[in-house]
């Protein structure tokens, strides 16, 4: 059987969505419904329907500032609280649902995680102490950082595609940014070499006086980091042994996990940024 994903990556599309996206629809509303049916907002039962208390009702409507009450009938209640239309009353209920309702259900949270991620949506659930609430998978201040970058470089491009997409490729993320590195560095450094290896170059820009002088020469805050331009270098130094296992050398390399394929995509992301001096 193929190990290839049944679609490829739309990469004229930001993987991480704030919206409710009409695919997500039925797969929240259904889970909303289940994990208020078994919270203490729910004051019985009338033939088939689950129907919430009032004073859960008037809460919501008072802590969201809504004109109007949502319907009492649970199943109406998630019809109307679940809509492309409203994606941030969306978020905001399943946060007030999680936050107040969520303690001890770890279980569902992460179905509720599973279903966020798969859909590409922007938002996971983490818990904080006692309590569940919505926050970005990658924080607002970095994705306005990144956005040069990747919009400017499509190995890097690709490489957030295939760090958050739905079905994440960490391995295929880190020899993106680990291609793009090795050819950014040569492009930068050593225009007229062999093109040496990643390894290579950093050891170089590293040791060689010549090179750690134009490497500090080209970067942004060169002021600030004077002759400590390894502590810059130390941060991708071991990029290449996350390139993934080799297939003919099987005892070298490392397959990366997810959250170490972020921390070298972000990384990457931050090392062309402190290139751009122009």
């Amino acid at each position: 059987m193929s190990n290839e994903p049944l679609f490829l990556p739309d990469y004229s599309q930001d993987p991480l969505r704030e919206d409710i996206p009409e695919h997500m629809v039925n797969a929240l509303r259904d889970w909303l419904e289940h994990f208020l049916s078994r919270s203490s907002c729910i004051k019985g039962i009338a033939g088939e329907h689950h129907y919430i208390k009032h004073f859960s009702l008037n809460l919501l409507q008072v802590e969201l500032r809504l004109d109007h009450r949502l319907p009492d009938r649970l199943d109406q209640f998630c019809f109307q609280a679940i809509s492309t239309l409203y994606p941030d009353l969306t978020f905001q209920i399943i946060a007030w649902a999680i936050k107040v309702y969520g303690q001890g259900r770890d279980q569902e949270i992460a179905i509720l995680n599973v279903f966020l991620k798969k859909g590409g949506l922007a938002y996971e659930v983490k818990k904080i102490g006692d309590f569940y609430g919505f926050h970005r998978r990658v924080p607002e201040v970095v994705e306005r950082a990144s956005k040069e970058a990747l919009t400017q470089n499509p190995s890097l491009n690709k490489a957030w595609h295939f760090c958050y997409a739905k079905n994440p490729n960490p391995k295929e993320a880190s020899q993106q940014c680990c291609n793009f590195l090795e050819g950014f560095i040569r492009d930068q450094y050593f225009p007229n070499s062999h093109e040496p290896k990643f390894g290579d170059q950093v050891k170089t820009l590293r040791e060689n006086p010549d090179y750690k002088k134009k490497f500090l020469a080209n970067i942004k805050g060169s002021a600030v980091l004077q002759q400590k331009s390894e502590t810059l270098l130390d941060l991708i130094v071991q990029f290449p042994n996350y390139r993934g296992v080799h297939t003919a050398r099987p005892s070298r390399g490392n397959n990366p996990t997810q959250e170490q394929a972020e921390y070298i995509l972000h990384t990457t992301i931050y090392f062309w940024n402190l290139h751009q001096t122009k």
